[in-house]
Order: C-alpha cells, then structure tokens, then sequence
C-alpha cells in the first residue's frame, strides 16, 4: 500500500488526471467525518440539482457560501456582486445565493485562476456563515483567557484526530470565533494515508470516487498500483524502487510513460489480465514494457507463466510488448516467454 503514496507523489508530472490517492474527502465528508470525531463545524447541506439550490439556502438565517464539491483546491471566489467566473460563493440572500448555484452548476470548475476540462460542478454544499470576530488562529492571540481555552482544546482535539484517525492532512480553513466566542470549523480538508485503510474503515466507507481516475480506482481492487502519466509507455513493475528507475530509463532514452502499474508481490494470472486490460483501454499506448525482478515473485513460473496467460486470455495484443526478467528464475522464465 505504500507504494501506492510514493508512486502518485513521484510520478504524477503535469497530467492534471493523475492523482494522489490517499483516501481524498470533499467539503461535505470532511466535515461529516470531524463532527463524528466531536470536532465543531458550521451547518451545512448539499444541493446536486437546481431546484434543490433555494430549499438549501433558505435552510439558513445567516449568510451563505456555496462550495463545488471537488477534491480540486485553490478554487476561486465570488460574491453577491461578482459574476460567475468563481466558483465559492458568499452571499446573504437566499435569491442571490440560488443565482450564484444556478451559474456554477453543471459548469468547468475553475480553480488556481483556470478552467480543468475534468472536473464539473454537478453538486454543491451549502454552509452558514458565522459573523466571526477572527477568521484565523493568529487573530486569536488577543483574546480572552477563555477563548484561548477554548482554541486549545480545538486544536488539541484536531491533533488527536490526525495522530489517531490515519490522516496525513488536516486543513480548516477559516477557523471562526462566533460573538460568544465559540469556535468552529466553517471548511476542512481531509486526506488519509492508503494504509489505514482497514484500520479506519468508517473514514475509507465514505470515500467517494467520482472525481478519481476510474482506472486507478479499478486497478486498487484487484491489487495493482495504477498510476496515470503523460506518454504512450505502457509498463508494468513489481515494486515502487523499480517503477521509478524503469520511467528514468525510459526517459533517459528519450521515450515517456503512459503509466506507472505495480503488480507487487500478486503477480497472478488474474492480476496480470487486470493490469493488461487497464493499459491497453489506453489509447495512447503504443508499446508495453514489462521489468520484473524476481525476489519474492519468482520471474519464473510465477511472473512468466501469468503473462502468458493473460495474453491467452485477452487474445493478440493490439501493441508489441517487451518482457524483461531479472532474479530469481530469471532464465527459467525467459525460456516460458
């Protein structure tokens, strides 16, 4: 599993497609997920239709903000006097608030100041805002001895959350203090390392995986590591170490990865027929390399029997593939090739 976090931090490049994985939450979860935990957060309700918009935000006696449901950061703002090349809205009517969700609904979502083809706005989750006296942890080095007491056990409470519940990023943002000095959390985002996975299985069942990449998704459930690139390389591996130094050398050659697919140590007939028919849906690739090195899988009836029957079972193969087998096995597995 692991791998998993190395491949997608290391070999993501410029493919706006290709993710980390580690469990991603939009707004809504993230916030599902910390009142769970005792954690306070600002009301909130999502809207994924247009006549859903004004029953959410009338729903509310204070000021609104509307957020898309994305894992997408850096998402731009507007406001009630502001046009709709935003994509956070904040408003104190509820006429102006249906307008803003009726602009950003079903459109591009525009974060980091551009436009990403992959990512729609089909739902959005509408917070009340609270009239905060700070809006950030600084603001509040002024404050009474009570509210400090009251920031200490917040932020005590969110460290206890990210030791205990797996998690390898925990943002609020902003941090409010209402006028009574209660203190809550109006947005967060929440990430959660692959490992935890069986360990913290009420936080995994509520991943959703409409904005991943649907072969990465797929190839998690048979084993694999799936990473999408920016080439026309396919390649399978067994190891993290060696995925990379195989895409170095592929580039050093001047070629460029379609992927990154680590079998691991469950180089199966199965798992192999799973992973061919991930890269091959790819139409960009024009070549497949396999590098294994036999350890623990041995290269011989192990790695070399499965690929050959993988390629029984999927017929010819509509791009040529290069095997290369190191290791244990090395030679008996070149023979069965």
């Amino acid at each position: 599993m692991a791998s998993r976090s190395i491949l997608s931090s290391m070999w993501r490049g410029n493919n706006q497609q290709a993710r980390k994985r580690q469990c991603p939450n939009d707004s809504r979860i993230a916030h599902e997920i910390l009142k769970e935990f005792g954690i306070p957060v600002s009301r909130g309700k999502v809207a994924r239709r247009l006549a859903e918009a004004r029953a959410v935000t009338e729903y509310f006696d204070r000021s609104r903000i509307t957020k898309p449901q994305t894992l997408k950061s850096g998402r731009c703002s507007t406001t009630d006097n502001e046009g709709s090349e935003g994509s956070i809205g904040q408003t104190n009517t509820a006429n102006t608030a249906k307008g803003i969700t009726e602009s950003l609904l079903g459109h591009q979502l525009k974060a980091g100041g551009r436009s990403r083809p992959d990512d729609t706005d089909n739902k959005f989750f509408a917070t009340e805002s609270i009239e905060h006296e700070a809006e950030c942890v600084w603001r509040c080095l002024g404050a009474s001895e009570e509210e400090v007491k009251n920031l200490h056990n917040l932020l005590v409470r969110l460290y206890e959350f990210f030791t205990t519940r797996g998690a390898t990023l925990v943002e609020i943002n902003s941090l409010e203090k209402s006028s009574d000095g209660t203190l809550t959390c109006g947005d967060a985002r929440l990430m959660f390392d692959d490992a935890a996975g069986k360990r913290q299985m009420d936080v995994f069942s509520k991943r959703g995986t409409e904005h991943e990449v649907p072969d990465e998704v797929q190839a998690e459930k048979y084993g694999p590591v799936y990473v999408r690139m920016d080439g026309d390389i396919g390649s399978v591996v067994n190891g993290a170490g060696l995925a990379m130094a195989t895409h170095d050398a592929i580039a050093l050659h001047g070629g460029a990865s379609a992927d990154s697919l680590d079998a691991g140590g469950q180089a199966t007939t199965e798992t192999m027929v799973k992973a061919f028919e991930i890269i091959l849906r790819d139409e960009r690739v024009k070549a497949i390399l396999v590098n294994v090195y036999g350890g623990i899988t041995r290269g011989g009836d192990m790695i070399a029997e499965s690929i050959l029957g993988a390629a029984k079972q999927l017929g010819p193969l509509r791009v040529p593939m290069v095997v290369r087998l190191q290791g244990t096995d090395s030679e008996l597995g070149l023979r069965v090739v």
